[in-house]
């Protein structure tokens, strides 16, 4: 039974990584950056939700998706703002961008919101038991949650003709251009889908994990990992990484000590790496075409 809850606890905090680690995905399949500021993303995507609920008073799914909107609205305007203009920059230049996009996100919240870990009302406080397993019903919310906005992101990509703008971009930038593609408005909505997905991180784990505004490197950390580990820009590749991630997380917590769950964790990352330096699937996928 104890392998039974650990994998249903693995496959809730896995779908977590792989979102974050699909949006991570996206925006260096498409725009070859890696965006430093997107852990405060999944952060904003918590401290919204709670700040909607919480101080609005809303209920707690009109929140979530308030504040998934306005995160893709954000994602639109950095794009559109900032990082179009330094696509052609040397990577020191664009790597320091987003490091100083990330520190304006973490400290405006900060001073907005306060260092404090936010409380979440609780949206399925109940819980199934079969036998002795117990199942809490948040995290069959977030599985469900997290497969259904997977699913929508699988069918804009693969079967739209946005996501055969994507695609266009993600294999090469200036052909696009040049057969009619709008490069800066695909990157503008690859950035709005990203940021989209790391909040929805953000505001599904909230109520169980609680949030605060200095809770987005570890977020962070996780989901480039789970990106690595399933080869860099390779969306299947994150998907199987966050979930793998997650899984092996939550059965270190499980058998071993909750205190070594990131060692080893990180441990079978740096192993896995060690076999196969592109990832999983990196040297098979490269792109958004697969998913």
């Amino acid at each position: 039974m104890i392998l039974a809850q650990q994998l249903i606890n693995g496959l809730a905090l896995g779908s977590i990584y792989a979102l974050v680690a699909i949006g991570l995905s996206l925006i260096w399949a498409t725009a070859k950056l890696l965006d430093f500021a997107f852990g405060e993303v999944f952060m904003l995507g918590g401290i919204l939700t709670w700040t909607f609920a919480v101080a609005a008073g809303l209920p707690l799914v009109v929140s979530m998706a308030l504040a998934l909107v306005v995160c893709a609205a954000l994602g639109w305007l950095v794009e559109h703002g900032l990082y179009f203009r330094l696509f052609d920059a040397d990577h020191v230049i664009v790597l320091i961008a987003t490091i100083g996009m990330s520190m304006v996100l973490k400290d405006g919240a900060t001073k907005v919101w306060g260092s404090e870990t936010r409380v979440f009302p609780v949206l399925f406080a109940n819980t199934w038991h079969i036998g002795d397993l117990v199942i809490r019903t948040h995290f069959v919310f977030i599985i469900g949650a997290a497969v259904i906005l997977i699913g929508i992101f699988h069918v804009l990509v693969g079967y739209t003709r946005m996501g055969l703008a994507l695609r266009a971009v993600a294999e090469n930038r200036r052909v696009a251009a040049m057969m009619g593609v709008r490069v800066v408005r695909m990157l503008a909505i690859a950035f709005g889908i990203s940021y989209l997905l790391g909040a929805a991180a953000g505001a599904l784990i909230g109520p169980i994990h609680y949030i605060a505004t200095t809770g987005g490197t570890a977020m962070m950390i996780k989901g480039v990992a789970a990106a690595v580990l399933g080869g860099f820009g390779s969306l299947p590749g994150a998907l199987i990484g966050g979930l793998a991630i997650g899984l092996l997380e939550a059965l270190a917590a499980g058998f071993v000590s909750s205190a070594f769950k990131d060692v080893i964790v990180f441990a079978v990352f740096i192993a896995v790496l060690f076999l196969r330096p592109a990832g999983l699937l990196g040297a098979r996928a490269q792109g958004v075409s697969e998913l």
